[in-house]
């Protein structure tokens, strides 16, 4: 909230639409994203739609195919849980340690950026690497702690993730 203070109080634009532009601006500055995802996979990945997915993924469709915001659809799935997205997407061949998005996050830190704890378990207990690095080479455990997301820190420590 301070940086939508911030932005709102430097911001050129006055009137009730100033608080507006700040908050979009903060969330294009943090990645954030209240948008649809925006292909077909990532469309099925976040609505759970494991048929659509299938018959997708028959027309020679890429599992780990990027979309809107440079994300995957594993990721998509993982931001909003999407359990059985996940288990689908993972059989049939999606990376589950890929970066993607603004940050090049796992699938894993995606999940822990939404607060999707299901959907780092289904993650994990796909095959996923608990202590894959994402580009800026942090770790899910770190941006957990970071995150002040404390279920999320018990439980990967509880799996075998290194310490920070």
């Amino acid at each position: 909230m301070q940086i939508v203070l911030y932005i709102a109080k430097r911001s050129p634009y006055t009137g009730p639409m100033k608080w507006p532009i700040a908050a979009v601006a903060v969330m294009a500055l943090t990645g954030c994203s209240v948008l649809e995802p925006a292909t077909p996979l990532q469309e099925a990945a976040a609505h759970d739609d494991v048929a659509a997915l299938a018959a997708l993924l028959n027309k020679a469709g890429d599992p780990n195919e990027i979309g809107a915001h440079g994300i995957t659809p594993l990721a998509t799935a993982a931001r909003v849980g999407a359990l059985n997205s996940i288990r689908f997407l993972a059989a049939r061949g999606a990376d589950l340690n890929r970066g993607s998005g603004v940050n090049g996050w796992t699938p894993i830190m995606h999940a822990i950026h939404k607060h999707q704890l299901a959907s780092i378990r289904a993650l994990l207990d796909a095959g996923a690497d608990i202590n894959a690095r994402g580009e800026s080479r942090t770790t899910a455990l770190l941006l957990a702690s970071q995150s002040g997301y404390q279920e999320a820190v018990k439980f990967l420590q509880s799996r075998g993730a290194a310490h920070l």
